[in-house]
């Protein structure tokens, strides 16, 4: 078999056991062709002479003084010394040698129908390897060759070179193959160079016939090269894929070493196939990169496998990663193959450190049941298994089979093992990934407990989107509709529920309550107790609406508590709108979230003044200022009010809409008389006032407005106020 850049990678870089070729035959006999020129075999004993002298490619050369070796064969062991004749004396140069052999051809006779046949058929030999570069002559003359001497290493190809009819003579033909080996490359592996060809063999016939094994033999290298296809894309792919996650997260290291291990894996791999030859057929730069990537493979290890098993890079790991790192660019940087070659012991010495180690670590850690080293400690099984079988076919102990590519073996041993580095990652990550799952949804669990403290309407408010971002300051200024509601008579009910039932009845309230401000665009801002204050960013009619439904609510909720005979409650509603104040407040370690201003506080005295008046929801003349429609509420104004602590006087309306249907027609009938009362009221005209309010009353006995107005009025015009401005001073707060 000839040798392919796979086997030569091996003897090179792995320093391998050489691999035999065929025994030459014993026999010294010359070859003899046919005049058909049937392929006949060029094995046997050569003459063999190291050095260099173009003299030695001549018909005449004496060669019974050259040493005999087998061709096909390795080359000689022992170099011969400097040989001088009568006629030429030769300097031996390193790293050149000369083959001679003679094909007896006794057909040829010189005759022009013996040219014709030899012409006719193309006779050729066909070369396989002849150490890094060879000529061949033919009868003194040079008719092909292979490589250049002297320049870099080449990867062997299969070669036919053509005869000529002139190189015959007298029957004869001389053969002198001058071949050029690097001289370090026995350093590298003493085996390495001789001839071999075509099948096994240095064979000589008809030309179409050995390009066609030539191709033959190309075509069953590159099919033997074919697996590295999926295994390349695996490394490769799984390299890039690696590195896409370390850009979109720069804090996982581990994935850019694992990234850049299986990278240059993949490189370093995809240097033994024939598909770099687009790129460079120079062997011995192929060879550096090889070699020199392996320095880089043992520093991505330890940079990778430490950390991910818990161990630390200690400064003697980074002085020897450091070793690594130039010992490896040397070995690339520095000329021709002398470095490589003198070198190789301390390179496989410099390589045990980290390979020992990486066995110890992940074997040591995989028997303290660590899931991360027991997942690689299954990839490096299958590659030392890999290597055991490559090792046992090169001895001899297992049969060649199908599965005879050392190198593929090795390369699938070191995929096996980068893989289960990656699987390990991956499921590291997706524990990580679990556990930090579980973590946000405990977060986000906490986040929806304190939004239930902290509502997300009022972090929207203030700019802000995640209690995360609220800080003590925040804040912004804007028109708003403030409700407040409270339950008349808690107090007197939770003194005969008793604590627990006090909270059971507030929280089954307050759920009856939440859902008709959450559903007109309001928020609740604070409970306070039994009583809501709530928030309306948008329209004056959300809170009005919301007032109408809570009351709404408190119907049907009252209508449950009668299923079990317990009393129902009421409520009074205060709205007010007008410019507030949001923002946090607080201290270092406490924060709540605050809405101040005139127009909040007057709600809460709106709110206060259900009671004096005796209604279910009153509006300040801001929130009927701000209606779309005031019309299409059903709207009385009671009175002109200044709040107690306040200046300035306020109209407060009645939403009679909340009443029921015979109590709000009755209030509608007599809107106009309750209008021109309140006029009266405002004159000064006490008496006329009161007897306004007091027909109301005889009419509708249920007005409870119109009796506290009636009332009012008969107290001012028993003691009229010291200066009437046409409102009521109120002296309390509710």
């Amino acid at each position: 078999m000839p040798i392919g850049p796979v086997r030569l990678l091996l003897l090179l870089v792995l320093c391998g056991s050489p691999v035999a070729w065929a025994d030459a035959a014993a026999s010294s006999a010359p070859v003899v062709v046919g005049p058909d020129l049937e392929r006949v075999s060029l094995a046997g004993q050569w003459a063999f002479m190291a050095g260099d002298d173009p003299a030695w490619a001549g018909v005449d050369v004496d060669d019974t003084g050259w040493q005999r070796i087998p061709v096909p064969g390795l080359w000689p062991t022992t170099t011969m010394t400097t040989t001088t004749t009568t006629t030429t004396t030769t300097t031996e140069r390193p790293g050149f040698a000369w083959y001679r052999t003679t094909v007896s051809v006794p057909w040829m006779d010189g005759s022009e129908a013996a040219r014709s046949s030899w012409t006719k058929h193309g006779p050729a030999v066909a070369i396989t390897a002849a150490g890094n570069s060879w000529e061949l002559f033919a009868g003194g003359v040079k008719v092909g060759g292979f490589g250049v001497a002297g320049g870099p290493l080449a990867y062997p190809a299969p070669r036919v070179v053509a005869i000529p009819a002139s190189a015959v003579s007298h029957g004869t033909l001389p053969l002198a193959l001058r071949v050029w080996r690097d001289p370090h490359l026995p350093i590298l592996d003493p085996g390495y160079s001789g001839i071999s060809g075509i099948e096994g063999d240095v064979v000589l016939g008809r030309r179409l016939e050995l390009d066609d094994a030539a191709a033959r033999i190309h075509l069953e290298e590159q099919r033997r090269e074919t697996p590295f296809g999926p295994v390349l894309f695996i490394l490769l792919g799984a390299g890039v894929y690696h590195l896409q996650l370390y850009r979109r997260r720069h804090a996982l290291r581990e994935y850019l070493w694992l990234g850049l291990l299986l990278m240059l894996l993949g490189v370093i791999s995809s240097l033994h196939t024939w598909w770099w030859d687009g790129f460079s057929t120079d062997m011995g730069l192929r060879v550096k990169i090889s070699v020199a990537g392996g320095f880089f493979v043992g520093v991505l290890f330890i940079e990778f496998l430490w950390p991910f098993l818990g161990k630390p890079i200690t400064r003697r790991w980074r002085a020897y990663q450091l070793f690594q790192v130039v010992f490896g660019v040397v070995t690339f940087v520095s000329p021709g193959m002398a470095f490589l070659a003198h070198s190789t012991p301390l390179r496989g010495l410099s390589w045990l450190p980290w390979i020992g180690t990486v066995v110890f670590l992940v074997v040591s850690e995989a028997w303290k049941r660590n899931p991360e080293a027991r997942t690689i400690a299954m990839g490096l099984v299958a590659f030392l298994l890999c290597t055991v079988y490559l090792i046992l076919q090169n001895v001899g102990v297992v049969p060649k089979s199908g599965l005879n590519n050392g190198m593929l073996l090795l390369i699938i041993g070191v995929t096996f093992f980068a893989l289960s580095m990656a699987v390990s990652l991956s499921n590291r990550f997706i524990r990580v990934y679990n556990s930090l799952d579980g973590l946000n949804r405990e977060l986000e669990q906490t986040y929806q407990a304190a939004a239930r403290f902290v509502p997300v309407d009022f972090m929207r408010l203030i700019g802000r989107t995640s209690v995360r971002d609220v800080s003590i300051g925040d804040q912004v200024a804007m028109p708003m509709s403030i409700l407040f509601c409270d339950v008349r008579g808690f107090t007197t009910l939770a003194e005969a529920l008793g604590p627990e039932g006090t909270f059971a009845l507030i929280n089954s309230y307050l759920r009856a309550m939440e859902p008709a401000i959450h559903g007109h665009h309001g928020f609740i801002r604070q409970y306070l107790g039994d009583g809501i204050m709530a928030l309306f960013p948008g329209s004056a009619d959300d809170a009005v609406q919301a007032a109408i439904d809570m009351h709404g609510a408190l119907q049907r909720f009252n209508a449950e508590r009668a299923t079990r005979s317990e009393a129902p409650l009421a409520i009074g509603i205060g709205i007010n709108t007008g410019p507030v104040m949001l923002g946090t407040i607080g201290g270092t370690d406490r924060l709540d979230s605050g809405v101040v201003g005139d127009a909040v506080n007057l709600a809460s005295r709106i709110e206060g003044m259900t009671k004096a008046y005796g209604t279910g929801i009153l509006l300040g003349a801001g929130t009927v200022a701000a209606l779309a429609d005031p019309a299409r509420y059903g709207l009385r104004e009671l009175d002109q009010v200044v709040a107690k602590g306040r200046v300035g006087h306020v109209a407060i309306h009645e939403v009679i809409d909340v009443l029921p249907d015979a109590t709000r027609v009755a209030r509608e009938d007599h809107r106009q008389a309750y209008g021109e009362a309140l006029e009266a009221f405002r004159r000064g005209d006490f008496a006329g006032a009161g007897a306004g309010f007091a027909a109301i009353c005889a009419a509708c006995p249920n007005d409870q407005p119109a009796r506290a107005m009636a009332e009012r009025a008969d107290e001012y015009r028993r003691s009229p106020p010291l200066s009437w401005t046409g409102a009521t001073r109120l002296t309390s707060k509710s």
